[in-house]
This record gives C-alpha cells, sequence and structure tokens, in this order.
C-alpha cells in the first residue's frame, strides 16, 4: 500500500505532539516496508523550515532530523506538468495553499490515499474520498 503523507504527519516523528504514536506506527510500517510512504519533494523544505524555526531544537538537531528523514527513503516526487492544471485549480477552488495542494495533486496522480494529521486542511479537503485524517 502506497500513502501520500504531508509535513503535518513527518513533523510528529520529530517533535514531542499529540497524536505521535499514530504517525510513529506509519514510520515503523514503512521502515519494515509493510508500506511506502510518498511526498512532493517539497516535504525537505517544510520539514527542514519547522524543524529550524522551533527554539525547543538546535541547528544541528534539526540537521539530524532532516539526515534521519532522507535515509527512510520516503518517495519524494517532483512535479509533472500534467499535475499543475489540477494543483492550482484545487488550491484556489478549495482556498488551500499550493503547497498543501501538491500532496493532493501528488495523491491523484499516483492514484493513492493522502494523509494528513491538519485538521483546518482535512475539513478543507474531506469532500475528496481519498482525503483521510489521522486523527
Amino acid at each position: 500500500m502506497e500513502l501520500v503523507v504531508d509535513a503535518s504527519i513527518v513533523a510528529k516523528w520529530f517533535l514531542e505532539e499529540e497524536r505521535r504514536k499514530e504517525t510513529e506506527v506509519l514510520r515503523q510500517d514503512h521502515l519494515k516496508k509493510k508500506i511506502k510512504l510518498l511526498a512532493p519533494a517539497l516535504l525537505l523544505f517544510e520539514l527542514g523550515n519547522l524543524l529550524i524555526t522551533k527554539k525547543t531544537i538546535s541547528p544541528t538537531e534539526a540537521k539530524e532530523g532532516l539526515a534521519a528523514l532522507l535515509k527512510m527513503e520516503i518517495g519524494l516526487f517532483l512535479f509533472e506538468e500534467d499535475d499543475l492544471g489540477f494543483w492550482m485549480e484545487q488550491s484556489r477552488k478549495r482556498n488551500i495553499s499550493a503547497y498543501d495542494a501538491s500532496y493532493l495533486a501528488l495523491a491523484k496522480r499516483l492514484g493513492c490515499d493522502f494523509l494528513t494529521a491538519d485538521k483546518k486542511l482535512y475539513e478543507k479537503l474531506k469532500s475528496l474520498k481519498f482525503v483521510k485524517f489521522l486523527g
């Protein structure tokens, strides 16, 4: 099984937040090759920004977190021209950021579910059957 995950899921592996236990199950299943986690390459920048701006994490810890993420071998994808129409349409139609719409477009292209832990984002996308909330 393949799943597109966003930064709200991955961040929980590195930060003390609620719902960490549920996301840890995903991480372990990915590492054991029971599932394959996927994301736009943008994930690295979103997570890097999140880690470096947290006052409780040193720059060294942020770097180590990103290095650990790379070693996990999450499938990272670049945009394809065919993604752009859906991506921009959904961003405007649903009033979501282009960043969030990129995860949505990738899941649509790959024909798999998109999993988020961002409740506000999920509320805007819940009419799409392939969007799931970890909550």
